[in-house]
């Protein structure tokens, strides 16, 4: 009698933990896709899916990144709100695919394609960062960087130095790295010296254990951007590593990487986007920047 009473509440608790990820499963609108693959897991290896789900399945970041987004939600939409009614509709001389393309951005994220900028690509580490650290080294109010990698060594040493000039005189300077990508950069003694000069540095998303400080080692800060005087910006897939003192005993090649230098209105929304970011990692309250016509 007991061999069955157990058996009987071991199967019923099988059955509610499969029907109560299901149903979280379905509740989060997850793509098709990814909605099938995660009932299909949990119904054929109920525990080895509910494990994955509980590891992989939603991003959450602990309780300090919900309670900091909340606070900035309403502020943000006012911006977004601002920038949509900027959204470019004239599409002559543009790839066909344009339209489709920025409709979908500003369905999907809240931000507007906006027209006005102009561009230019480097694909060389040494050009990319000599232009940055002349911007660096025209700045007058501040410099916003954001990176996945910043390795120590080589040329971005020179990054470093042009920072602690442009604090010097002034500049207010805030950098905000991942905490796993940027891992070396963190082990040495730079982030001491930047802070020991006046520059903000915050570790992004550190890895932990607690409710209020857990993190994912799959989720990252992958932005790579620098944002000088909110009238010049870098974005692309440019980490700060030189290529030739990178990973060299490991048989690295030198790579190619894009970077794009950016001015006009979309300045505005890379520089918005690093300090919603900057606020919730830092729990500052740095000001978002009016979008303007």
């Amino acid at each position: 009698m007991e061999v069955y009473q157990t058996t009987s509440l071991g199967l019923l608790v099988h059955l509610v933990l499969i029907l109560v990820f299901s149903i979280r499963v379905i509740l989060k609108k997850f793509p098709v896709g990814a909605t099938l693959s995660w009932l299909l897991m949990l119904n054929l290896l109920p525990y080895v899916g509910i494990v994955l789900y509980l590891l992989f399945g939603e991003r959450y970041l602990g309780m300090r990144y919900q309670k900091r987004e909340k606070k900035l939600i309403k502020a943000t939409q006012l911006h977004l709100d601002i920038s949509a009614g900027l959204h470019h509709q004239q599409w002559q001389g543009f790839h066909p695919m344009s339209p489709q393309i920025a409709t979908y951005e500003l369905n999907s994220t809240g931000l507007a394609a906006l027209a006005g900028n102009k561009v230019r690509f480097f694909n060389q580490a040494s050009d990319t960062i000599q232009a940055m650290i002349k911007d660096i080294e025209a700045a007058t109010d501040y410099c916003h960087l954001e990176f996945y990698i910043w390795h120590p060594g080589g040329l971005t040493l020179q990054v470093l130095q042009a920072l602690i000039s442009a604090s010097q005189r002034g500049v207010k300077c805030k950098v905000l790295l991942d905490a796993v990508g940027s891992r070396q950069f963190f082990l040495t003694g730079y982030p001491t010296r930047l802070r020991q000069e006046g520059i903000d540095i915050v570790r992004a998303s550190p890895i932990g254990i607690t409710p209020w400080r857990l993190a994912r080692y799959d989720l990252r800060y992958h932005r790579k951007c620098l944002v000088v005087d909110g009238k010049v910006a870098y974005m692309g897939s440019f980490n700060l590593i030189d290529p030739a003192s990178f990973k060299q005993d490991q048989g690295v090649g030198q790579w190619i990487d894009v970077m794009a230098r950016v001015t006009g209105p979309t300045v505005v929304t890379i520089d918005n986007i690093f300090r919603w970011y900057w606020n919730i990692e830092s729990g500052q309250n740095l000001a978002l920047t009016a979008q303007t016509g």
